[in-house]
């Protein structure tokens, strides 16, 4: 089961979601199981649900194949294409098929280290 929170426990002040252009009203809180370049598997993606009118090239929170996915969109004909990775639309995918839950607008996540790392900084005491 996939979490989604809301109202989201973000930790970023309202003046910076303000800046960043969301209605604190419309933020959600996302746990993302499907992610794309620059946003893990395990990661959180806050997204402004009010935003579903995709900008070319822009990553957006969607729902596809009965499963929610992080995904860069650019908008074609009667439905839109579909990247991992900015500038890389790979698939095309019929509107139908696609709900855009919102934009995202922010990406936290814990950065894994290596167990060798960890290791040898607790060797040596620094």
């Amino acid at each position: 089961m996939e979490e989604v929170r809301n109202p989201p426990v973000l930790r970023l002040s309202l003046d910076d979601m303000v800046q960043a252009g969301v209605n604190p009203v419309s933020a959600r809180e996302h746990r993302v199981v499907n992610g794309c370049t620059g946003v893990p598997v395990g990661a959180w993606v806050g997204v402004d649900a009010a935003d579903q009118t995709p900008v070319p090239g822009d990553m957006y929170l969607i729902f596809r194949g009965c499963q929610h996915q992080v995904r860069y969109l650019w908008p074609e004909g009667s439905g839109y294409r579909l990247g991992r990775a900015p500038r890389d639309p790979t698939l095309w995918a019929d509107g139908a098929d696609v709900a855009v839950l919102g934009r995202v607008f922010w990406v936290g996540y814990v950065r894994q280290i290596p167990v060798k790392t960890t290791l040898a900084h607790v060797e040596t005491g620094s």
